[in-house]
């Protein structure tokens, strides 16, 4: 598991440095070319750049391949496309996504509409055994609800989310004014919390990040998971996760570490985090209280 989660997360940073070097960026589309520094941070793990996902002219995602054989490794082989989603680097669109995350409405902004038609294309094409999501940040908040969108199609993607923002989960929890909801049977949405209770999206969290610390409230305090699961829609809620928690408590350097660090990518990086630990997460059923 580390290896894969060392790959997830150089292929996210991969779409950092996509974005950071246009030169690369317009020759890759141009003549399928890229920088070789660039390249290395998926060919390394076997991969080719399929496409890059972007919105007025900014890379905020890619689609890789797998050049390993589908049927070469069992079910520990690597997924064959990997749909891939950048964090904010305070581009044209970055702004409106986070303020969109916020108030739990990312699914109407345009970079959620390319990201899932990308998701839905590489599902079609390979099956959604062989696909995942991963992102970093705001670009986990977008994988997040692309995978749990496909989730309640009874398609179970793989998914890797690097420090998302826990307002991906609480402010879905929350009905807005002006939000219209779809009027569908008790037996609809049961359909669709089924599939859901079954995905198990990996979530890699800081203890101090603020940003997606309140994942471990959302799943392990009884009360605030409760409040968020009386709320509407319940298929909207996300009911089960593997999260990776990252507890440097007793370092050395955590108490000299800069703020931001927490919140960094490349820290998942690294193979060897001595200090993660690892909770099968089920939001506790409250539709008996």
């Amino acid at each position: 598991m580390p290896h894969r989660r060392v790959a997830m997360a150089c292929l996210v940073k991969a779409v950092y440095n996509l974005e950071k070097d246009p030169e690369h960026r317009e020759r890759w589309s141009k003549e399928s070319e890229v920088d070789r520094a660039t390249a290395t941070w998926w060919t390394h793990f076997g991969y080719e750049l399929e496409e890059m996902l972007t919105d007025r002219n900014t890379v905020f995602g890619a689609v890789y391949r797998s050049q390993t054989r589908p049927n070469h490794g069992g079910p520990s082989a690597p997924p064959s496309l990997v749909v891939s989603f950048r964090g904010t680097m305070l581009r044209t669109g970055d702004c409106e996504a986070n303020a969109l995350i916020c108030f739990g409405k990312l699914e109407l902004h345009r970079r959620y509409e390319i990201a899932l038609a990308a998701v839905e294309r590489a599902v079609e094409e390979v099956g959604w055994e062989r696909v995942c999501v991963t992102g970093h940040s705001m670009g986990a908040a977008i994988a997040l609800l692309a995978g749990r969108a496909m989730a309640k199609k009874g398609k179970l993607l793989e998914a890797h989310l690097f420090n998302p923002p826990h307002l991906t989960a609480r402010g879905s929890c929350e009905r807005l004014p002006g939000m219209a909801e779809k009027e569908e049977s008790s037996a609809e949405v049961e359909m669709r919390m089924s599939w859901l209770r079954r995905w198990q999206p990996h979530l890699y969290i800081h203890t101090h990040d603020p940003i997606c610390s309140r994942f471990i409230d959302f799943f392990c305090r009884t009360s605030y998971s409760s409040s968020c699961q009386r709320s509407l829609p319940s298929d909207r809620l996300i009911p089960c996760a593997r999260l990776f928690i990252r507890n440097p408590y007793h370092s050395s350097s955590s108490s000299s570490q800069h703020i931001l660090e927490p919140h960094k990518l490349l820290q998942w990086c690294h193979a060897k985090l001595p200090d993660v630990s690892t909770i099968h997460a089920k939001l506790p059923d409250v539709t008996k209280s």
